[in-house]
């Protein structure tokens, strides 16, 4: 069997560019996968020679990326074996910690244990003070906030209140007179609107 291939460029064929046919039969190609056989059409151009090289390199990686599986496998077990084992560790140390499962355990580690615990302790109460000191200062500081603030407010309302009596009168014209007020005074004489005329005589005579 010859397998020939031919590359077309538009529409006329290259005859030039062929390559030369790659007898199949020199090629166990029943034990190679799809993708190896893409490679062979897709490489047959460039001599039968590279294609062997290729197919010989496939086969080795093939052959030795077994082991490799393997090992990774193993190495991988292992490591989670000893995670395991960490967290159980970890998990009876825990519930030693809080006084759980200690019937079992040995004087010499309960010593050690009750040392990592006051320890802890100690640590634990320094936080505490000095969470609690920084909170007390906080709230001084608020303290004399707030007296500041009703200082300004009192002196405010000081303020506020002293305001209408600084002032001045409102200004008010003459006073309007009742006429009324007037004629019952005596003010104006209702009679007398004009002056009074006194008469005088004519004498003719030595």
């Amino acid at each position: 069997m010859v397998l020939h291939f031919r590359f077309l460029d538009g529409e006329r064929e290259r005859e030039d560019l062929l390559p030369r046919p790659c007898p199949l039969h020199l090629l166990s190609l029943t034990s190679l996968p799809c993708d190896l056989v893409f490679i062979l059409h897709a490489s047959c151009r460039f001599g039968f020679s590279a294609v062997k090289a290729t197919i010989e390199r496939y086969k080795k990686a093939c052959s030795t990326s077994g082991p490799v599986v393997e090992v990774n496998a193993e190495f991988y077990q292992k490591e989670s074996d000893s995670l395991r084992r960490q967290i159980v560790n970890l998990q009876g140390k825990i519930r030693n910690c809080l006084g759980e499962d200690v019937n079992h355990v040995e004087s010499k580690k309960l010593k050690n244990l009750e040392k990592s615990l006051e320890e802890g302790i100690k640590k634990i109460r320094a936080r505490k003070n000095e969470l609690l000191r920084a909170e007390i200062e906080y709230m001084q500081r608020r303290e004399m906030e707030l007296q500041n603030d009703n200082k300004c407010l009192r002196a405010r309302i000081i303020e506020s209140e002293r305001a209408p009596q600084l002032l001045p009168p409102p200004y008010e014209g003459f006073p309007q007179l009742d006429s009324r007020n007037l004629l019952q005074g005596g003010v104006i004489d209702p009679g007398n609107h004009y002056p009074q005329q006194h008469e005088t005589s004519l004498h003719l005579g030595p």
